[in-house]
């Protein structure tokens, strides 16, 4: 049995993804029918996915619900910045991070591959915390899974807060992520310009 270690929280399966490749717990397509939270068209914006609902709702099942996981990351800071009317255009992310509960973790590491896929998402056998998200005519979206256990990146998942039916990373919280990467030399120019928005989202002249 291979080993997945996602900062604390210990997955055990057959197959190095964060799926299992054998028949597990069943996903309910009709999931994807649900109304789609209200922040659908800002993701759909941010993302450049139409169906961002049809993504949001997706994450819903795997994950057990909406209360499982957060949106963190480039992603977050640009909701922040759309709510906020700053007026200031966010950097486009090169992909979704969501910060997961061990609930949500668990729900996802008994969910197989066939499961998945009909809610539009799959992994490859190389991507042991990431699954990529399709939908039909438009392009794949990485999809990268954190602990809410991870000493870094997972601080402060119990502070997230609900934006339209979706939960997001607050703020300071983004904040302080980024500073403790910058300290250990971890921060790249993205970041550090993400870094530079969200001080002045906090801090406004």
């Amino acid at each position: 049995m291979n080993s997945l270690d996602l900062s604390g929280f210990q997955l055990k399966m057959g197959s190095p993804c964060l799926l299992r490749a054998s028949r597990g717990i069943e996903v309910d397509p009709q999931a994807l029918n649900q109304q789609a939270p209200s922040l659908s068209q800002v993701m759909g914006k941010i993302l450049q996915q139409l169906d961002a609902g049809q993504l949001l709702l997706g994450l819903n099942e795997l994950f057990g619900s909406a209360s499982e996981y957060a949106i963190t990351g480039s992603t977050a800071l640009a909701i922040h910045q759309h709510l906020a009317n700053s007026g200031a255009v966010a950097r486009a992310p090169g992909d979704l991070d969501v910060v997961v509960s061990n609930a949500g973790l668990q729900r996802l590491s008994s969910i197989d591959f066939s499961g998945a896929a009909t809610l539009g998402f799959s992994c490859g056998p190389a991507e042991k915390e990431s699954l990529t998200w399709r939908s039909p005519g438009q392009a794949e979206l990485k999809v990268d899974v954190i602990s809410s256990s991870n000493r870094a990146a997972g601080v402060g998942f119990h502070l997230a807060e609900f934006k339209g039916g979706v939960r997001v990373m607050p703020l300071n919280i983004l904040e302080k992520s980024l500073i403790s990467r910058a300290e250990n030399g971890e921060c790249g120019p993205h970041q550090e310009e993400d870094l530079h928005a969200i001080q002045q989202l906090m801090h406004p002249v």
